[in-house]
């Protein structure tokens, strides 16, 4: 089964930050991404994995708080 990938914009609304930060986290290693060309689409599920690791924050950092409550209350 062929798993559903969205854009920078929809994953990052979906989690609740900005499509930059998500680039940036992307970027930075915290959270897995899919490039194809110039393409970068992301797997919500492994995303929210990801974001909800603690070996997602840096020392010294602040954590991204997305707001879950609303991710499983979407449709």
């Amino acid at each position: 089964m062929a798993r559903a990938l969205g854009t920078t914009t929809e994953t990052a609304a979906a989690v609740g930050i900005h499509p930059e930060t998500l680039r940036r986290l992307y970027r930075a290693g915290i959270v897995p991404g899919y490039r194809t060309r110039r393409l970068l689409r992301f797997d919500l599920d492994e995303v929210l994995a990801a974001l909800r690791s603690p070996a997602s924050t840096p020392a010294g950092r602040a954590t991204v708080e997305p707001d879950f409550d609303a991710l499983d209350a979407a449709p």
